[in-house]
């Protein structure tokens, strides 16, 4: 299972173009009644769990929270759309705090997984192999009944915040092929299947940021559950990390990945070459991913080049098209060069 920063793929980028619209939409004062219904649903709950006048057993409070966050989703969905709390997953206890599917011709397909702790000191860390391995159960179970493998919300939560991924298959047309086995994989061993996991939300929910985000993260499951469903009938090409700019275009096809933030991709038919290089620091960590999250300053963030520049460096450069995305993410997009077959005039670098 792959960790990335917030990639420029389509279906994290269709998210956090979502979760840009809910935020706006709650500053607005535009969300449903339902949604702050639903808030306050959870909210009273934790209310009594912190007051002790509920059970003492930090296992009881989890159950009895995740329970409380299961109700609250469960109002705000839509017909065909089940939210299920500690469905079992196999033998003895193991099971997932909360799961969220979609019925379609009589089955289930998975398409969040939740985790709930009661007070996380560390809640990736505290939460990550739990979700890793429900999802892979889940998957497993989905495979085997429909074949269909789209991709599915990892959600963490305690009393104090909240945290979602985006976790998608490097699949194509959402399926698994018959002889690819489902495993952690850390590199891109075709033999193998692989996870990418992007990070899309990390809010806090605490006594002071209930009211506000807490809506906003409710919406956005509702919202989101929709759209991953209807997933596989809008992009049925590899998941992986395709750049949102081709995502309209069929042909393309990932060449090569060159870090975290630059993808080569390449169109069938043609074979012309093009890279993508991310601007992107919404929820960028300073260090390396397992460590805690720091907010970059802006003063550290990087640009691309204003097109001004390019225009005046001239070919091959006033062909790079940049493309905007939600919360300030940008995406360098221009042809391929081998070698230094174009050079940019001295008058262009100079003006």
């Amino acid at each position: 299972i792959m960790w990335m920063q917030t990639s420029s793929s389509p279906a994290c980028m269709t998210l956090l173009k979502l979760l840009e619209e809910i935020i706006q939409d709650q500053k607005e004062g535009k969300l449903d009644k339902k949604f702050m219904a639903a808030t306050r649903f959870v909210i009273n709950a934790r209310n009594k769990l912190l007051s002790g006048a509920l059970s003492k057993e930090i296992g009881n409070n989890e159950r009895y929270f995740t329970g409380a966050v299961t109700n609250a989703l469960n109002s705000l969905m839509q017909d065909g759309f089940c939210v299920l709390h500690q469905a079992c997953l196999g033998i003895g206890a193991t099971h997932s705090d909360i799961s969220a599917s979609r019925v379609h011709s009589g089955e289930t397909i998975t398409l969040m997984v939740g985790e709930g702790k009661w007070n996380a000191v560390d809640l990736r860390n505290e939460t990550r192999g739990q979700l890793f391995n429900e999802l892979l159960r889940h998957r497993a179970i989905d495979k085997a009944k429909t074949g269909r493998y789209g991709p599915i919300l990892l959600v963490a939560f305690d009393m104090q915040s909240i945290e979602i991924d985006l976790a998608f298959p490097s699949t194509k047309g959402g399926k698994l092929e018959q002889d690819m086995i489902v495993s952690f994989s850390d590199d891109l061993d075709v033999d193998r299947e692989t996870f990418w996991t992007c990070r899309i939300l990390d809010m806090s929910i605490a006594k002071n940021n209930a009211l506000k985000n807490l809506p906003i993260v409710l919406k956005f499951i509702a919202a989101a559950l929709e759209i991953l469903d209807e997933w596989e009938a809008k992009d049925s090409r590899v998941q992986q990390k395709i750049p949102y700019p081709f995502s309209s275009e069929k042909d393309i096809e990932v060449s090569a990945y060159h870090g975290p933030n630059v993808t080569m991709v390449h169109r069938k038919a043609s074979g012309q070459q093009y890279v993508c290089k991310e601007y992107c620091y919404h929820l960028r960590q300073r260090s390396d991913v397992f460590l805690a999250q720091n907010e970059i300053m802006e003063s550290d963030k990087r640009r691309p080049p204003p097109s001004e520049l390019l225009k005046q460096l001239g070919p091959p450069y006033i062909d790079w098209e940049i493309h905007d995305g939600p919360f300030g993410i940008f995406v360098l997009r221009y042809h391929f060069i081998e070698g230094s077959t174009c050079k940019p005039s001295a008058k262009g670098w100079v003006q």
